[in-house]
């Protein structure tokens, strides 16, 4: 299920094209949900949130990174930092799986911020993937806020910013992390020149090979600020590519996740001069 906690303003909740039965950009107002039900054995579905679109939840200003039912807008589509909830779901135990002997059977999910992050959120999961042996945790984001968003990240040739702001309007819509901002050319992003092999940007990137994952997480990518930023303010979340285990989970198959989105913070809207709700 996901949830619209941001009181003033709607949310547009993109999804990729295996989700089932929903349109791939679903409007919900302050305070709507929308539950999803997904058969078993259904692999790499994400979900990502949009903001300030056209009526047709279509060229938004924050979000607007594409991937098929998607419409940017002529500017082209923006680096994709969304947020995002990531799963390939697992065989219930109605139909024969166990997730204590079998990976297979078993969700696997996450909330990557291996590309950046937009607006704050909460994932809350069911009691099915709190007890019997399983030990799974609940996700609080609430705090992130594009503000912090590093303005000076070493990325050992220099300094970047990591901000996204959007071409057209000068917004702040996204924070890139190290890695997409040095390989991403969207909105003619002038530092992502690079491919993730290419030595600038190759252990932030961590491609394998030739980036084994023992160096990567002994390298700068797990300890820089971008890190420690989602680290503090958003705990138990990927933020580099190797860091899995503390962004990766496996629940059974039975388990309810719920996606709260919350409003950009205070400081955001200030900063991009909002003041009253925009529909």
């Amino acid at each position: 299920m996901v949830v619209n906690a941001c009181k003033d303003y709607p949310i547009w909740i993109a999804s990729s094209d295996n989700v089932p039965n929903v349109d791939r950009s679903h409007k919900l107002n302050p305070g709507e949900f929308v539950k999803y039900t997904i058969p078993d054995k259904l692999s790499a579905m994400r979900w990502w949130p949009k903001m300030w679109c056209d009526d047709d939840g279509q060229k938004c200003e924050l979000g607007d990174s594409g991937q098929p039912g998607q419409t940017c807008a002529s500017i082209g589509c923006s680096p994709p930092v969304d947020s995002k909830f990531e799963m390939t779901a697992g065989l219930k135990v109605s139909a024969g799986g166990d997730c204590h002997t079998d990976a297979g059977a078993c969700d696997w999910w996450d909330s990557s911020m291996v590309d950046g992050y937009t607006l704050p959120f909460t994932v809350d999961i069911s009691d099915d993937c709190k007890r019997d042996g399983y030990g799974g945790v609940d996700l609080d984001c609430r705090g992130l806020s594009l503000d912090d968003c590093p303005n000076s990240q070493d990325v050992g040739s220099g300094a970047i910013d990591l901000h996204l702001r959007h071409p057209t309007s000068g917004r702040l819509v996204g924070c890139y992390s190290p890695c997409a901002a040095l390989t991403t050319s969207n909105w003619n992003n002038p530092l992502g020149k690079y491919s993730p092999a290419d030595g600038p940007a190759q252990m932030y990137c961590c491609p394998t090979p030739p980036v084994s994952p023992q160096q990567c997480s002994s390298g700068p990518a797990s300890t820089m600020e971008y890190t420690q930023l989602i680290h503090t303010k958003c705990p138990n979340v990927y933020s580099y590519a190797y860091d899995d285990g503390n962004g990766l989970y496996t629940c059974p198959a039975e388990t309810i996740y719920t996606w709260t989105l919350h409003c950009p913070a205070a400081s955001d809207l200030r900063r991009w001069n909002i003041s009253s709700p925009v529909v």
